[in-house]
């Protein structure tokens, strides 16, 4: 009987965590053409929230795309 209370307090922690959504943050599509830059190495690199993408030869800070996964 002891561990009735830890258990049922461990099973509403596990259905807690379990029902959280978490937000995932990608880049955009690609909409630089033609030359090459990199304005940023990283997302540090970048104002706010927004994060570092790369693609080809360039790389640029944009809004990320959000997602909940």
């Amino acid at each position: 009987m002891k561990f009735l209370p830890f258990t049922l307090f461990l099973l509403a922690f596990l259905w807690v965590q379990g029902t959280e959504s978490y937000v995932l943050r990608s880049c955009p599509p690609p909409t630089q053409h033609g030359f090459c830059a990199e304005t940023c190495d990283n997302d540090l690199d970048c104002p706010g929230n927004w994060i570092c993408c790369r693609s080809g030869c360039w790389s640029s800070c944009e809004r990320p795309q959000l997602s909940q996964g």
